[in-house]
């Protein structure tokens, strides 16, 4: 490990330190939600604490290429990184939701409730089956019950979600002569992951990238 660099390690060619050896270093990062505290609840009610784990990694690698009986050039190096992140990420909702009375139309427990056109009250706190939109009805199907005491932010969701990636990259320099320099990289990425959302359903995500980039630098001055 270096110095003042606990979670880092280093390695290259010990024998021709200062030289053309090969250098590199990795790294690696943990996080853990056992480590945390509990949320604060503004309720009182118990809120469980989500839980995540948030893993990064990292290796690095360059000098000259050397590949024997192929390549045996001094003017020609590269430099190949690879990076990576394998994380649950916390997700944690709160919302108010309608009871079993509420969704048959039984507003008895809460605050004098109107017909929206005539402004009048509902007797007995009831609306009625024939005034209850069809669509609204069939739409309960997909609303999760309260699962808090109370009557406001009665309903609580609390989970993990899957993020991943993987990133990759290679630089390959190469000097034609004191004025000329040619290059070429590539680098690649991957990642894959989860969405929740309040109800607990899930979108998954996932996409590619490919960028390569070819260059070729002339020095005009004297050197």
């Amino acid at each position: 490990p270096g110095a003042g660099l606990p979670d880092r390690a280093r390695f290259g060619n010990r024998r021709n330190r200062g030289g053309d050896g090969i250098r590199g270093m990795a790294n690696f990062s943990l996080r853990n939600s056992a480590l945390d505290a509990r949320p604060y609840s503004l309720t009182g009610q118990k809120v469980d604490k989500p839980s995540y784990a948030q893993n990064r990694f990292n290796v690095v690698a360059g000098g000259q290429l050397r590949i024997p009986k192929l390549i045996q050039s001094e003017r020609t190096f590269f430099f190949a990184d690879f990076s990576g992140t394998r994380n649950r990420n916390p997700y944690h909702a709160v919302a108010t939701l309608p009871g079993l009375a509420e969704r048959s139309g039984d507003f008895s427990e809460a605050p004098s409730i109107f017909q929206p056109v005539t402004r009048r009250p509902f007797a007995d706190q009831r609306i009625p089956a024939s005034l209850m939109n069809a669509a609204a009805v069939g739409l309960l199907q997909f609303i999760p019950l309260p699962n808090q005491p109370g009557r406001v932010q009665n309903y609580q969701y609390v989970t993990s979600v899957p993020q991943n990636s993987n990133n990759f990259g290679f630089r390959l320099n190469h000097n034609l002569s004191q004025r000329d320099h040619f290059n070429f990289s590539i680098n690649m990425q991957n990642r894959n992951g989860e969405n929740s959302q309040l109800y607990g359903f899930r979108d998954e995500t996932a996409g590619r990238g490919l960028n390569t980039s070819l260059g070729w630098t002339h020095n005009l001055g004297r050197r």
